[in-house]
């Protein structure tokens, strides 16, 4: 059943910002049960599943993901191990692939989320941040790495409506076989992380 959903909320950025930082979305093919092709007739003998999958190993922000996928899609996210939770529906793969969510080197921030308010905003950065910054104390700074420095660009666009400017992109670095670049926030804007954004 699909729900009807007249705007981005801010569970529903949230949403969106963790399959950006530590989810995925992916589809599989899956062969049709007997019950399914007796009840209705089809060439095809195969369905295409679409699942919406998020991992952490922080219970918070596990905990958070299943409200807010339950408040948002009225979907239950099933928890595995407690550490990965998913849940299949093709409308809501489909309405987070329109906003930008998608693989590591693909996901980007749409139009439709850069024009929401500072305090939705504030929940995407929240979310991102909460999965994806290293937080070094001896260095002052606090960083996000990431194979996609376009991504990264935009994350850089929206601190600055806090103004948090004092960033920069760093790479790339050639690590796993694959090229990472860094995101830093620097000196006084820590604070103003701190402040405006913070950590959940």
């Amino acid at each position: 059943m699909i729900k009807k959903i007249t705007e981005i909320t801010p569970a529903e950025a949230r949403i969106h910002a963790h399959i950006c930082g530590d989810g995925s979305l992916y589809t599989y093919l899956v062969k049709r049960s007997p019950a399914d092709l007796r009840t209705h007739a089809r060439i095809d003998l195969y369905k295409r599943e679409y699942v919406i999958d998020y991992t952490n190993t922080e219970p918070v922000l596990m905990g958070q993901f299943v409200r807010d996928v339950k408040a948002v899609y009225n979907r239950v996210a099933v928890m595995n191990r407690n550490t990965n939770c998913k849940f299949r529906a093709k409308w809501i793969y489909e309405r987070l692939r329109s906003f930008g969510a998608g693989k590591s080197k693909e996901w980007f921030i749409s139009e439709e989320i850069i024009r929401l308010d500072d305090k939705i905003i504030k929940e995407w950065l929240n979310a991102f941040y909460d999965d994806e910054a290293h937080v070094d104390l001896r260095a002052g700074s606090i960083s996000v790495n990431s194979v996609n420095p376009e991504g990264l660009k935009q994350v850089q666009t929206l601190l600055r409506r806090f103004r948090i400017e004092n960033t920069t992109i760093f790479g790339p670095y050639f690590y796993k076989q694959f090229y990472h670049y860094r995101l830093k926030i620097l000196g006084k804007d820590i604070e103003r992380i701190r402040v405006y954004i913070g950590f959940s």
